[in-house]
């Protein structure tokens, strides 16, 4: 049954306008996620009757019933004291690890040492000995963390898939349906050095996109190549050059760490003791000796996504801009925190015109899955920013980066339904971007 329903809220972020006493009117079908119909300022326009919204809806759906009592007008939904405010877009996720209680390591610990604590706990968690872990069970970890973030006011994800997990893991929790149903896109990690590794990460990858159909409702698919310390050169390539002929989505770690620098450079430093260690240190199948080298392999992808970015130089994202003027930076507070890093650049890449947007990251390297919890470090970190510029970061910036702008990120007619509610502790009766940005605001689904 085709249904609209109007949800009223204390305030209403429509576009870039904050209204009071706003209106979302919102038409849910049972072949596809809900849409935003309308939006109505009570002060200046009256609500829309049925047999108009009816009109707008079939421009987009020639499957919506026009018959009188064919679509049932709900009760509407009066949120109180809630501001109705668009979901955030999280851009960067690894939901495999979901069910850790805390980062792996202490904060501070070095990028290596941690790389290797992942090393052995995905090995681990592949050993029933050691854990119940089991393909099914990882894709319950994967979907209960994607459930953490709905039910705190995220509404998409840009999500790490690692090899060799099987791509119906996705599917098989239906994920697609419901009002807390997977939005955003599913990037498959590819890495390896050694030839015949690289190879089977490509063709695992490969076949999943390849197999995923366009007309079915779901995620978007995308590509990963982990990072330039990890994947072959020919790796990289094969998935610049299957991004550029699909249009697929391409995200990487890149610039993330000074020990990923001084392997690039100088081939050597604690990555590639850690390499050797493991015996896949294969620098020939490197031939990046820095960061713009690995950014001249992906200049021509049509979205890419550059993760975390941490040591990234001026001069390196200013080339990226003129040759990819698409790509997008994505920061990560809480992991950046972790690790202790210097100051990241962030605001000056905002400058220069780049596109920045935010990402939990996992729980890893931090202590959250929430991008509230992300959003709210970076005010505390930046207090003399425009708020609403810190806003934008979380939900326009990461629509914008995952390629979904126009489905996600704003409240505006057409785009899908995604909003959270925020109670805002504020003595005013004007909206207030500073008390909204403020620890005692709570994101939730529920009015």
């Amino acid at each position: 049954m085709h249904s609209i329903q109007a949800f009223r809220g204390r305030w209403a972020l429509f576009g870039e306008r904050v209204v009071e006493n706003g209106v979302l009117l919102v038409g849910s079908s049972p072949a596809g996620p809900p849409k935003i119909l309308a939006t109505v300022d009570p002060w200046s326009t009256e609500l829309p009757a049925t047999e108009d919204l009816v009109r707008v809806w079939r421009q987009w759906d020639e499957a919506v019933p026009d018959a009188d009592g064919a679509i049932e007008r709900l009760s509407d939904v009066d949120c109180g004291t809630n501001a109705i405010l668009p979901a955030l877009v999280n851009c960067h996720s690894h939901l495999e690890f979901s069910d850790l209680p805390a980062p792996l390591l202490s904060a501070g610990c070095g990028f290596a040492e941690w790389i290797r604590a992942v090393i052995l706990r995905r090995a681990n968690s592949g050993d029933p000995a050691v854990t119940t872990a089991s393909e099914s069970f990882k894709a319950e970890v994967c979907h209960q963390g994607w459930l953490e973030m709905w039910r705190g006011g995220t509404g998409a994800v840009g999500e790490i898939l690692s090899y060799p997990t099987p791509q119906p893991d996705y599917d098989a929790l239906a994920w697609q349906t419901g009002p807390s149903a997977f939005r955003g896109v599913v990037f498959h990690e590819v890495l390896g050095l050694a030839p015949a590794r690289a190879q089977a990460s490509w063709a695992w990858a490969a076949a999943a996109l390849t197999a995923a159909s366009p007309e079915t409702a779901g995620p978007v698919r995308g590509l990963s190549p982990h990072a330039p310390y990890s994947t072959s050169t020919w790796l990289y390539r094969q998935c610049a050059v299957f991004c550029q002929q699909h249009a697929v989505p391409l995200a990487t770690h890149l610039a993330e760490s000074p020990e990923e620098l001084e392997l690039l450079a100088d081939r050597r430093g604690p990555l590639v003791s850690l390499l050797q260690d493991l015996g896949v240190w294969r620098p020939e199948e490197i031939a990046a000796r820095n960061v713009r080298d690995v950014l001249r392999e992906l200049a021509q992808v049509p979205r890419l996504l550059v993760v975390h970015g941490n040591y990234l130089a001026r001069e390196d994202w200013r080339w990226l801009l003129q040759a990819q003027p698409q790509a997008s930076i994505v920061y990560c507070p809480q992991t950046h925190a972790y690790f202790q890093h210097p100051t990241h650049p962030w605001r000056q890449m905002l400058r220069d015109g780049l596109n920045v947007a935010l990402g939990t990251d996992s729980r890893g390297s931090s202590p959250s899955l929430s991008l509230w919890d992300d959003l709210l470090l970076l005010r505390e970190l930046a207090p003399e920013q425009d708020p609403r510029l810190l806003w934008q970061m979380a939900t326009r910036n990461g629509a914008l980066a995952l390629g979904c702008a126009e489905r996600l990120g704003s409240l505006e007619p057409g785009k899908l339904a995604s909003f959270c509610l925020a109670q805002v502790e504020t003595t005013s009766d004007d909206f207030s971007w500073e008390a909204l940005l403020s620890p005692t605001t709570r994101l939730s689904r529920d009015c």
